[in-house]
């Protein structure tokens, strides 16, 4: 029967500890050990990862529920392409990709657009940090102590 990984962390360390040459010559392994072996709980399952394909309904929103909320003009879908219109900007999205054009400017969102149940939708995230503020740098900026942005 193999042990799990936690018992295995621990025995390892006995076994260090209790070889007392290997920590006599170099006194900061005990450390860096301590590091290694003890940095996720001993009997903790392991979180999962998640993906920035797992897009949550919670964590995202529908490019059409995006483009009423925020006043956009239009929203054109063709294939992959979306297009969303304002008075004055052009926002280029793909579909199942990162990349977005805001005005011929290539930027990249936090999150793929992905489609869901026919829709396409885009995360919460990249609206409130990145669309929003490209959108409405007056408001966006209107909470913060600075009002410059470096890029």
């Amino acid at each position: 029967m193999i042990p799990s990984f936690g018992i295995w962390r621990i025995r390892i360390l006995e076994e260090i500890l209790i070889n007392k040459s290997i920590h006599h010559r170099n006194p900061g392994i005990l450390v860096l050990l301590a590091v290694i072996f003890l940095y996720r709980p001993l009997a903790g399952k392991s979180a999962r990862i998640k993906s920035y394909a797992d897009v949550s309904p919670k964590t995202s929103m529908s490019l059409s529920q995006m483009s009423k909320r925020y006043g956009l003009r239009s929203l054109t879908v063709n294939g992959k392409q979306i297009t969303l219109l304002t008075k004055f900007n052009t926002i280029l999205l793909e579909g199942d990709s990162r990349k977005a054009t805001f005005n011929k400017v290539n930027i990249w969102l936090n999150g793929p657009i992905t489609r869901r149940w026919g829709s396409w939708r885009i995360c919460q995230a990249d609206i409130d940090r990145t669309i929003w503020p490209l959108l409405n740098p007056d408001k966006a900026l209107a909470s913060e102590k600075y009002q410059v942005v470096v890029l």
